[in-house]
């Protein structure tokens, strides 16, 4: 869950879900993913810009797609 202040930087809908890409100046910019039931997946993994957090927000859905 997202805590402290945070900035959107992207919302896209992809297929049945939705990335969130944030940027929090503690942990630069990460993602979230809601899928279709809205439960929302949190991860740890920190990008130095908003087109990378976004490529592994992607990655991480089409990788659950393939499942």
């Amino acid at each position: 869950m997202l805590k402290g202040k945070f900035r959107v930087e992207k919302w896209i809908a992809i297929d049945r879900y939705v990335l969130l890409v944030y940027y929090t100046t503690a942990r630069c910019y990460q993602f979230s993913i809601i899928d279709e039931q809205g439960k929302a997946f949190d991860f740890e993994l920190i990008c130095y810009s908003a087109d990378a957090a976004l490529r592994e927000g992607r990655a991480a859905i089409e990788t659950a797609l393939e499942m």
